[in-house]
């Protein structure tokens, strides 16, 4: 439409309807051409929040999304893209938060172990397992059984080992006072 109007002030040059038509069209088309462009480069910000989300980089990945929503706060995929990041980063918060809770646990757990403390120690190795399905906690339990049982076979077989020498004891003195 616009060749047309430039056709028309070509035939009559002093035409103001043509005139106007004419800029309100070049109006329109540079409008055009700057939605494309702003299109254009929210795209791309996007895609690099993509890549960026991909790679588990998602602070950077937030900072492109909010940047593609500066150019324009009514984009939608924009909007969901912002509302998902943030999404996984409160997961990845949470997980950070819980992992730091485990290892706590783990420690405190260890440094009961190491004294000793084996009842103590299985407690938190058990509130360890219920935080995160990992193997130490469970192997760290059987470990303490483990020393556990050895140490009263131990002492079972000390005890043993002590009463049958008393008991030795006792009867040979039976048999010098019966002899004396």
């Amino acid at each position: 439409s616009l060749v047309k109007y430039k056709e028309a002030l070509t035939l009559e040059p002093a035409s103001s309807y043509a005139k106007g038509r004419e800029a309100d069209v070049e109006g329109k088309i540079l409008a055009q051409k700057e939605e494309k462009a702003k299109l254009e480069a929210i795209n791309k910000l996007l895609k690099e929040g993509d890549d960026l989300v991909a790679k588990n980089s998602l602070t950077e990945g937030l900072a492109k999304f909010n940047e593609a929503f500066k150019k324009d706060d009514k984009h939608q995929p924009t909007k969901d893209k912002i509302a998902n990041v943030n999404q996984l980063i409160d997961q990845a918060n949470k997980a950070k938060d819980l992992q730091a809770k485990y290892d706590a646990t783990i420690k405190e757990a260890d440094q009961l172990r190491d004294g000793k403390k084996f009842a103590d120690a299985i407690a938190k190795y058990t509130i360890a397992q219920g935080l995160m399905d990992k193997p130490y906690p469970t192997e760290q339990i059987n470990i303490i059984n483990t020393t556990i049982a050895a140490e009263k076979a131990a002492a079972d077989k000390a005890a043993a080992e002590k009463l049958a020498k008393e008991e030795t004891e006792r009867l040979a003195k039976e048999a010098a006072d019966k002899l004396a």
